[in-house]
Parts: structure tokens; C-alpha cells; sequence
């Protein structure tokens, strides 16, 4: 999970509230909703605010952090708003992931307040954290370690490595300059895009960069 910097909200967004609207109004829905996913794509790099797949506009869904049906005051608030991937839905259930397996439970993680601080993984692509409430809430809401996840970590993993030893030898000959220079390539965007998974790629590099090797 990455930290997720908040922006201005769009102003249709804004224009609705103030006009009285609801979050499922269908009156100017398409207008105002289409702008705020797409703000939401742009803030969040294009990442699902949980995972950190890459999501697009047709492969991606408006999230409640806190949900609806218990926080209906947060329904328009911009800082409540996230991007999601569409985790699995339609899927049978242990398939299913992020919002999708969320539905309209709280969590105590936020994506926008220093997740990385809590959110660990290991070599085999699986997320856990040291707070037991943190964990319960990746492992047993959120299931991010769901097969697909842990297949995916695993696969950028293991092409980090690989590209490391290619081109800086075999671990425990790489420099902390060099090191550096791909933390900087894993934590900028490009084209206002991060890499897939940015986070696990931060996560082992500065690992790596703090064992020297």
C-alpha cells in the first residue's frame, strides 16, 4: 500500500455537493462522476489505492474509504474518496480483494496516512504487517494476499532482482549509489504513472539499500 497525497477536488464534484446533490444521483452523474475518477487516477498514479495494480478508467471503481452505508455524511467528501481495482467481483469469494472484499466494513489502515510505516512483505510476494489490527485488516478485509496479489508481488520481485543482477552483479556487490538510483525510478511517475506495485519495489530496494547488499 502507498501513500496516496490528496489533491483539490474537481470542481463538478464540488458543483454537485453544492448543489444539494446525492452520490448516486443520476441527474449529470456521468459529467461529474467520469472527472472525479479521472482526479482520482491522476492523484493515485493510476494505482488501486489498495493493491496497487495498475487501474484505468474502464477497469477501475470510486471508493468509499469509509463506507456509505455507515457514513453517509462522507458520501461527496473528496477526502473519503479513493480509486479501486475492481478486485474480483463476480469472482467467488477467496478470489475476491480490495473494495470488492471490503464491501461496507471500516478499516483502521488509511492510504492517505503513511501506510508504508505499517505494511511489510515478504520474498514470496505476501503482505503482513506487525499491528495485529493493521494485518487483520490486509489479510482478512482487504485479502491482499489473495493468489492473484501474491503471484504478481512475487513476479516483480523476483524481475527486480533479476534486473539488478544484470546490471550491477550479484547481490552483495551492489553500491548504495546505485541502489539509490532505482529507488528514484520506483518512487517517481512517468507520465503521471507510477510503476506497478511502486511500493514493494520501495520496500526491497530500501531493505537491500539498509543491509548493503
Amino acid at each position: 500500500m502507498k501513500k496516496i497525497v490528496k489533491r483539490r477536488e474537481p470542481a463538478e464534484l464540488r458543483e454537485h455537493r453544492k448543489r444539494g446533490g446525492e452520490y448516486d444521483d443520476a441527474q449529470g452523474q456521468s459529467r461529474w462522476k467520469d472527472r472525479l475518477r479521472e482526479a482520482l487516477l491522476a492523484e493515485q498514479g493510476h494505482l488501486c489505492c489498495y493493491c496497487m495494480q495498475t487501474i484505468s478508467p474502464d477497469a477501475s471503481k470510486i471508493e468509499h474509504f469509509r463506507c456509505q452505508e455507515n457514513h453517509q455524511e462522507l458520501a461527496l467528501r473528496y477526502d473519503n474518496l479513493l480509486a479501486a481495482c475492481l478486485g474480483g467481483q463476480g469472482s467467488p469469494g477467496h478470489l475476491q480483494h480490495c473494495d470488492t472484499a471490503k464491501a461496507n466494513r471500516d478499516i483502521s489502515i488509511d492510504p492517505t496516512a503513511n501506510p508504508e510505516l505499517h505494511v511489510r512483505y515478504t520474498s514470496d510476494g505476501k503482505v503482513r504487517s506487525d499491528d495485529p489490527s493493521v494485518h487483520h485488516d490486509l489479510t482478512e478485509v482487504l485479502r491482499l494476499n489473495a493468489p492473484n496479489l501474491v503471484r504478481a508481488r512475487k513476479q516483480v520481485i523476483d524481475s527486480l532482482v533479476h534486473e539488478l543482477s544484470v546490471r550491477l552483479g550479484a547481490r552483495g556487490t551492489w553500491k548504495t549509489a546505485d541502489i539509490d538510483t532505482w529507488l528514484r525510478r520506483w518512487k517517481a511517475r512517468e507520465d503521471d504513472r507510477f510503476l506497478p506495485f511502486a511500493q514493494l519495489g520501495v520496500f526491497f530496494l530500501e531493505k537491500w539499500r539498509r543491509r548493503g547488499d
